[in-house]
């Protein structure tokens, strides 16, 4: 299998997993802005994978899911516990549709103003934080007394976080200081062999 990333994009996530599970696959750095990329995933987005089965896979939970199906629900829901599927349905939505949204003004302001001066841009960009915030005060009560965010297991959720903490720690370090659990979880994902081997592949840093 052959996964699409660019360093330290949701990407991670899925490449997080497979140095978990062991499961073979190779690197490809994708170029979104060739349009030769498109023909990969027409949304120009990582991750993508390639794989021989299934073709070409898209949408990171969508992946993660597939890849823990692979390594027999290892890092992933057991199908025999409705209500822990429902925790990988919901923090899995949470982190799609409510975190990585919230960093949307901040790497993308463009995509909120035809107003494309500095200052104007600047003005999105400040957006960012509050909702970031808002995003990450849920997730942080959610880790009070906890290790991982489901169980007291490593699963795919806890990778699918890793990369978008890390976006607040290197570029929004105010909003990421003000989270003590999330600071907690970030340091132990980040001192973990296999995320450390992702992010050395991608060239890097914690």
């Amino acid at each position: 299998m052959k996964l699409y990333y660019t360093p330290g994009a949701c990407a991670m996530a899925p490449h997080i997993v497979f140095e978990w599970t062991g499961t073979p696959y190779e690197l490809a750095l994708a170029d979104r802005a060739d349009p030769a990329f498109k023909t990969i995933n027409p949304m120009g987005a990582v991750p993508a994978l390639v794989t021989e089965d299934l073709g070409t896979l898209t949408q990171c939970g969508a992946i993660m899911r597939y890849q823990t199906r692979l390594a027999g629900a290892a890092y992933g829901p057991k199908p025999s516990e409705p209500r822990e599927a429902y925790e990988f349905d919901h923090w899995e939505c949470f982190f799609t549709g409510d975190v990585h949204p919230a960093f949307f003004p901040f790497f993308m302001p463009f995509r909120f103003t035809k107003d494309v001066s500095e200052e104007a841009l600047a003005q999105v960009r400040a957006a960012a934080p509050d909702l970031v915030s808002r995003a990450f005060a849920v997730l942080d009560a959610h880790l009070e007394g906890r290790r991982t965010i489901i169980g007291d297991r490593l699963t795919f959720i806890d990778a699918y976080a890793t990369p978008m903490i890390r976006w607040a720690k290197t570029g929004l370090p105010d909003t990421y200081a003000k989270f003590p659990n999330i600071q907690r979880h970030y340091q132990m994902m980040a001192a973990d062999p296999g995320v450390q081997r992702a992010m050395a592949q991608q060239g890097i840093e914690a």
